[in-house]
């Protein structure tokens, strides 16, 4: 389909479904959608529509989804009507280009299941209001430009949050306000300004299968406690100024596939407990301090199919090795 939308959709009054997602239609839309009172789902995502959100379509008290992602055309603001639409579960604004502030009436839809608006051009500092969502279990908000603030402290009260990606902004504070829900399954805070060490605290997140701690400015020692995560799959904690040495108790995580801490200022000897990472496929320890012989026991790794060691202090024939 292509064309534009009529602003006559509105005489549609019994419609309660709208899906013309993946299609070619262009222009703005349309203000007359949000008179349709009885809309449950709006799913108008990748096309070429413009201009700004229609506050009405926010206002609609009986939507459920709202998807207008990857239209890229769309700019303005987000409306704060938004915190009127008191039964929306799936909120979708993610690949387009919208700016200015984070807007605190979202903080009113205690429904919110799902909240995606990546991958815009959102600026300041989250509202302490993001707290309210006790029904969130996703939460997309990389690639902006937030500077975190109270929102970000608030996040530790989304009990039922599942999914966090906070990369590719400006945030700053520790990463002590970040994933300390008991089902956080993936936290990816990656390529911000987060600051600190890593709390031993963070351990606690049982249940927490892919971390993402990567390229900020984080220092101080990897905590014993990372040993704890049990589920986790992938750890990526490279591009930071972490220092001393790498804890034997990283050797807990048997379910791990992918291990990065390269480009810190890690020090000493490469604990022997590594080898006992069965499943690992991809070892990153390069650009460190690390010395000392590689563990022989490293040749039982029988899925790794990329290792770096280069860049370190490491002594010893490769060949008692591998």
């Amino acid at each position: 389909l292509s064309g534009t939308i009529p602003q006559d959709i509105g005489l549609l009054s019994h419609m309660e479904i709208f899906n013309i997602t993946n299609n070619d239609i262009q222009g703005d839309i349309p203000m007359s959608l949000g008179t349709i009172s009885g809309l449950t789902h709006v799913d108008m995502s990748v096309n070429g529509f413009s201009g700004q959100i229609p506050p009405s379509i926010a206002m609609l008290l009986e939507l459920e989804v709202l998807d207008l992602s990857f239209n890229a055309l769309i700019g303005g603001t987000i409306p704060e009507s938004f915190g009127e639409g008191t039964n929306l579960n799936y909120l979708y604004l993610n690949n387009n280009n919208l700016h200015g502030l984070f807007p605190k009436s979202i903080g009113n839809l205690n429904t919110l299941v799902e909240l995606d608006i990546s991958n815009n051009d959102l600026s300041g500092s989250l509202p302490s209001a993001l707290g309210d969502l006790s029904m969130l279990e996703v939460l997309n908000l990389s690639f902006n430009a937030l500077i975190g603030g109270d929102g970000a402290r608030a996040l530790k009260d989304l009990g039922k949050l599942e999914e966090l990606y906070m990369s590719h902004n400006l945030l700053e504070g520790n990463v002590g306000h970040f994933g300390k829900s008991d089902s956080l399954r993936i936290v990816d805070i990656s390529f911000n300004s987060i600051e600190g060490t890593i709390p031993g605290s963070f351990g606690e997140g049982t249940n927490l299968k892919f971390l993402y701690l990567n390229n900020n400015n984080m220092d101080g020692l990897i905590p014993n406690t990372m040993g704890n995560l049990k589920s986790l799959v992938e750890l990526d904690i490279s591009n930071n100024k972490l220092t001393g040495s790498i804890p034997s108790t990283l050797g807990d995580l048997t379910t791990l596939k992918i291990l990065k801490l390269d480009s810190n200022n890690l020090q000493d000897e490469l604990p022997m407990e590594i080898s006992n990472l069965e499943m690992l496929e991809e070892l990153d320890l390069s650009n460190n301090i690390l010395g000392g012989r590689i563990p022989l026991e490293l040749s039982n790794l029988f899925y790794l199919t990329t290792m770096d060691l280069s860049n370190n202090n490491f002594s010893g024939d490769m060949d008692r090795v591998f």
